[in-house]
């Protein structure tokens, strides 16, 4: 079963609110990359995902998140971090159904990948559209209507790819553990669960080919 994925992820890190200080460590993000220097740490929002830490690592809920938008050296060897968009939700379905996660994930690069589309006149649609389709916009746990999720209560959101808390530092997958802000309008916050966190039943998805 999929759900035994993150149980033992759970169990690994502990409850909420956690007071293991290796725990702690290991989560904790790599500097910020250079690209995201002094010169756009105030303009570039995903500087955001650096501030507070400490309370998401000690509070944070562990999710399954897909990722359906990622540059595209991250999925090749290599040495440099970078954005990606990701679809979670704190539903208890989807810790037994992440497969769904992927068909809506699909749905939203749908947006992306679209040729020249004209912009959608229905506003979800709309909101959806300008929040995907350029590839650079951060979003931070932006709800996704409810006709794309069948009225679950989903997200997708901007992230930061740490190549060191991936299996061999780059993607061999698009299914993830996330740790989230168990209340997402509170800062929309997500960081990807370091593998040294992983089962072998999630490595074994990730392993080369």
């Amino acid at each position: 079963m999929m759900e035994t994925i993150l149980e033992s992820i759970e169990q690994q890190l502990g409850p909420a609110p956690r007071r293991n200080a290796a725990v702690a460590r290991k989560l904790r993000r790599p500097l910020p990359p250079a690209w995201l220097g002094l010169s756009s740490i105030f303009n570039d929002r995903l500087s955001r995902l650096w501030w507070n830490q400490k309370a998401l690592v000690r509070d944070g809920t562990v999710v399954f998140g897909y990722i359906y938008m990622a540059n595209m050296s991250l999925f090749e060897a290599g040495s440099g971090d970078a954005p990606a968009g990701v679809v979670y939700s704190l539903d208890p379905f989807y810790r037994r159904n992440p497969g769904y996660l992927t068909e809506l994930g699909h749905t939203l690069y749908g947006f992306y990948e679209a040729n020249q589309p004209a912009v959608p006149e229905g506003p979800w649609q709309r909101l959806v559209f300008e929040s995907v389709y350029d590839g650079t916009a951060r979003q931070f746990a932006l709800a996704v209507p409810p006709i794309l999720s069948g009225g679950r209560e989903t997200y997708h959101s901007s992230i930061m790819i740490h190549r060191s808390h991936l299996p061999h530092g780059w993607m061999g997958g698009n299914l993830v553990p996330l740790l989230v802000d168990p209340i997402p309008e509170r800062n929309g916050k997500a960081l990807i669960v370091p593998s040294a966190f992983w089962p072998d039943q999630l490595l074994a998805m990730w392993a080369p080919d």
